[in-house]
């Protein structure tokens, strides 16, 4: 079963193309946008580039004037993505053009968790159009969030730079790329380039600020949040983010007060639980166990009040994470088995349901593995592996890897697991506590160094990040 799964991954690695743009490939330079109105067609395209500059709310006002103009206009529909207009989409798809019935198909199946597929349309995309800057783009969104080659991602941000000087948002791709891969003088410079061509942008600030914050200049990336907070007061999660860079202070009570800020300005009950999971990072990060606890308790019960039964699952996940890590081994395997039944009872989108019944896997067979139940662990094992070869998912295969070295640590197979965590997703601050504590466990203590550094230099303050940066406090650094 091992070697399928990395066999499957490689085949699709394989299949990944990089066409080199040049004056053969002039037929492919764009996506024709099917509208019978200009005007649509060019506030379209308009609200593509505030959305790809992560300019939300600014893009929809754009995309529903589009459909305004032109109610047939099927990518307006895609990509303003509210409820029911992917159907929508599709419903169009024969009237559009062959590059516009490759997008739809892409981005729904990318929506849905369809990762198989939706790399299919991508390979298509970039044999038939190799000079669109936007599917390079989304190439390498695809294949750094996705597949994790993070060297194939930079290459697509690299080529839509060649392809359009002018093109602001790989620049913001490169620069956290770089940053994270700890080139940070050429990530800066890329940080300043999205600026120099966006400087409307509030998130080219956001972004510059979020780097700023990684390498402890707070009071600087203070500064660039506010500028993009005066740009933006409708981008409220800028207030979140002032109070993250307290957090690292750690100066708790001041990020908390934004945190609650930020809570008390939000309309949407997914903002409303960042706030709450953020507050309870902060505690973690005290020692304040109990109120993190109560903070989750406020989210769950935030779920039931708005009818929004997917964060009353996150949240009784969350409670679950919170005692499974801070030692309440029992009473945090309780709280994920009771997620995982509210998974599959609760009303929530099939598409959504499916997608976190098989990260419910994860958390049971992390749970059980730490109360040495591993029958168990491995039934649930089990049940991710059938899952992974059925849809042959990358995102899934990563996290399976994941799944198999929390069991492999718990059984004492100490090289395995490190060979088993260093295939998942190296982009999240518990994986990385994970991967660091296996390395120990190994007795390879150099390796240990370099991810606990890499741990404490991260750039977001989270909810994980606090729970792994606690529990790294105890991983030995020598015999």
């Amino acid at each position: 079963m091992k070697m399928k799964r990395v066999n499957i991954l490689a085949l699709l690695l394989l299949s990944v193309i990089i066409p080199v743009p040049g004056k053969t490939m002039a037929q492919g330079t764009t996506i024709a946008i099917s509208t019978l109105s200009e005007e649509a067609r060019e506030t379209f395209k308009a609200g593509r580039k505030k959305k790809e500059n992560i300019q939300g709310e600014a893009a929809e006002m754009l995309f529903n004037h589009a459909i305004e103009l032109d109610p047939g206009f099927a990518l307006a529909y895609l990509y303003r993505a509210r409820p029911g207009d992917f159907d929508k989409a599709m419903e169009l798809i024969d009237n559009v053009s062959e590059g516009e019935r490759l997008t739809i198909l892409y981005f729904i199946s990318y929506e849905r968790f369809e990762y198989k597929d939706a790399l299919e349309y991508l390979d298509q995309l970039l044999q038939k159009f190799p000079s669109c800057k936007h599917v390079h783009l989304w190439a390498g969104l695809f294949y750094e969030n996705i597949l994790h080659n993070y060297q194939l991602a930079l290459d697509h941000f690299y080529i839509a730079t060649r392809l359009d000087e002018y093109y602001a948002a790989p620049n913001n791709e490169i620069g956290y790329r770089l940053m994270r891969l700890g080139n940070f003088d050429k990530a800066e410079l890329a940080f300043k380039r999205y600026i120099a061509l966006a400087p409307d942008c509030p998130n080219a600030y956001d972004s510059y600020a979020n780097f700023l914050m990684k390498l402890k200049r707070y009071d600087e990336s203070i500064q660039q949040y506010t500028k993009a907070y005066d740009l933006n007061p409708d981008k409220i999660i800028t207030i979140a983010r002032i109070g993250q860079n307290y957090a690292f202070r750690g100066e708790y009570e001041e990020a908390r007060a934004y945190y609650q800020k930020y809570y008390d300005m939000a309309d949407k009950t997914g903002q409303k639980a960042i706030a709450l999971n953020l507050s309870a990072g902060s505690y973690i990060a005290e020692g304040k166990i109990r109120k993190a606890m109560d903070e989750m308790q406020k989210y769950i019960k935030l779920g039931e009040e708005t009818g929004s039964n997917i964060d009353i699952i996150l949240g009784t996940a969350n409670e679950g994470f919170i005692n499974l890590e801070m030692g309440n081994l029992k009473k945090g395997l309780s709280e994920y088995k009771r997620a995982e039944e509210l998974l599959n009872t609760l009303d929530i989108p099939e598409s959504t349901r499916r997608r976190y019944i098989f990260s419910s896997m994860g958390w049971l067979c992390k749970a059980y593995a730490a109360n040495k139940d591993f029958e168990k662990a491995d039934y649930y094992l089990e049940r991710a592996g059938q899952i992974v070869d059925k849809t042959n998912n990358p995102l899934f295969m990563s996290e399976y890897k994941l799944f198999k070295g929390y069991i492999d640590m718990g059984k004492g197979n100490y090289q395995t697991a490190v060979d088993d965590l260093l295939d998942c997703n190296q982009d999240d601050p518990y994986n990385i506590y994970t991967l660091a504590k296996a390395y120990s466990l190994a007795g390879e203590y150099d390796s240990v160094q370099e991810y606990i550094e890499l741990l404490e230099s991260w750039e977001n303050f989270s909810l994980e990040y606090a729970v792994s940066l606690v529990k790294s406090a105890d991983i030995g650094l020598d015999n």
